[in-house]
C-alpha cells in the first residue's frame, strides 16, 4: 500500500481538467470549488483514501454530462447520469507532482489518474504508438511519459500515452500489458 501511495503521489503536470471557459457558449468541464463548498463525503473519502495528501489539494465539481470528456478511458462501465455531480480532487504529492481522483457525490472513488513515475512503458506500447498507423509520431517528451489510470469500479488499470507528430497530437489508451484499447 505504501508503494501505491508513493507511486500515486508522484507526478507533475498541469491539470487537464481545468475550466475551459465560463463565457457564454464555452464548455465548462470542471468548476473549481472551495473546500467549504465541497461535500463532506468527498473530503472524508479523500482523507481515508490518501491520508498523506494534506497540502495543495484542489476540488472541482464536474457535471455528469461532462465526466466522459476527460475520464472516458476508464469507461468499461458507464457513469451514473441524471442529477449526479462528480468531484475531481487534485492533490500535490511528496515529489511535487499531481494525482487526480474522480469521486461520485457519495464519496466513492471511481477513477484514479496519476502520472507514472519510474514506470517503464512496455515495449509493445512504444512500438505500437510510433509505428504503423502512428508512423512518425513520438511519445511526448516530458518528465513523466504517461498516465496510469485505475478504474476503481472494475479494478482495471490502463496506460494513457500522449503522442505527437508536428502539430498533431493524439492520446492512446492501452492495457497494462500493452494491448491497444483505443485512441481518444
Amino acid at each position: 500500500m505504501k508503494n501505491l501511495i508513493a507511486f500515486v503521489l508522484l507526478g507533475s503536470m498541469l491539470s487537464p481538467f481545468v475550466v475551459n471557459g465560463q463565457d457564454e457558449g464555452e464548455t465548462v468541464y470542471a468548476k473549481e470549488i472551495t473546500p467549504e463548498d465541497t461535500p463532506e463525503p468527498i473530503k472524508e473519502a479523500l482523507q481515508k483514501d490518501f491520508p498523506e495528501a494534506v497540502k495543495d489539494i484542489h476540488y472541482y465539481m464536474v457535471p455528469d454530462k461532462m465526466v466522459g470528456s476527460e475520464w472516458s478511458e476508464a469507461m468499461k462501465q458507464d457513469m451514473k447520469t441524471g442529477d449526479n455531480d462528480y468531484y475531481k480532487v487534485e492533490m500535490k504529492g511528496k515529489g511535487g507532482g499531481y494525482v487526480y481522483g474522480l469521486y461520485n457525490q457519495d464519496g466513492e472513488l471511481e477513477i484514479l489518474k496519476m502520472e507514472a513515475y519510474d514506470f517503464k512503458i512496455p515495449e509493445k506500447i512504444t512500438t505500437h504508438a510510433t509505428t504503423g498507423k502512428y508512423e512518425g509520431y513520438k511519445i511526448k517528451s516530458q518528465r513523466y511519459s504517461c498516465y496510469k489510470v485505475i478504474d476503481k469500479r472494475t479494478n482495471t488499470e490502463y496506460v494513457q500515452l500522449d503522442i505527437e507528430k508536428g502539430n498533431d497530437s493524439k492520446t492512446l489508451i492501452y492495457t497494462m500489458t500493452g494491448d491497444f484499447v483505443r485512441e481518444k
